[in-house]
């Protein structure tokens, strides 16, 4: 993803997940780089799931390098939740970042449900630390089996979301932008693929 149209800051990753003895296993890595710098995490996620509630533990590193300064890492620790009760699904995703500046905790709950005879909507809360508690909402609506469209707001960041995920057969492609208020528009892209 491009951001805001500022040369050299970008974020990248990548995700993958399967199942190991019947176990859900998911690594992520994850990199912003900057003029300035970079910042990146490394995660894998273990859990256990039935049809309706699955946990997961999630367990990683996650590195700062700015130019001419020592860089500085953290342990990363979370505990996910998630319950399915008819076609609402709610999370829970409560995380630790423990580094050499101290231990900062994150928590973000999230309800999915329909609305109407198609479409999903998400809200979501989610605390940063003292003072910080950001509300978000989300709607993703299919108009055709391999076309989606999605849209939503985050008032913590105060950006404003609209995209798209084409899905043929095993490949799924999504792109979309969003707007900041100050910093102007974010273009990305991404690719899954399902085997």
């Amino acid at each position: 993803m491009e951001l805001f149209g500022i040369a050299g800051l970008r974020l990248s990753g990548m995700r993958a997940g399967t199942r190991v003895g019947g176990l859900p296993v998911g690594v992520e890595v994850c990199r912003i780089g900057a003029p300035v710098g970079s910042q990146t995490r490394a995660t894998l996620r273990v859990g256990v799931a039935s049809a309706r509630w699955r946990i997961a533990v999630r367990a990683g590193v996650e590195s700062l390098a700015l130019t001419g300064a020592a860089g500085e890492s953290a342990v990363v620790t979370a505990l996910v939740s998630g319950v399915a009760l008819g076609g609402v699904t709610i999370t829970a995703d409560m995380e630790s970042l423990a580094g050499g500046t101290g231990r900062d905790v994150f928590m973000t709950m999230a309800l999915a449900g329909p609305v109407g005879g198609r479409a999903r909507v998400l809200a979501c809360m989610r605390y940063d630390g003292p003072g910080a508690l950001a509300a978000g909402v989300a709607a993703v609506v299919p108009v055709h089996r391999a076309l989606a469209l999605l849209a939503g707001y985050d008032d913590g960041s105060e950006t404003a979301r609209v995209g798209a995920t084409v899905t043929a057969r095993r490949w799924v492609v999504s792109t979309g932008a969003f707007r900041h208020a100050v910093l102007g528009m974010s273009q990305g892209v991404s690719l899954s693929v399902a085997w």
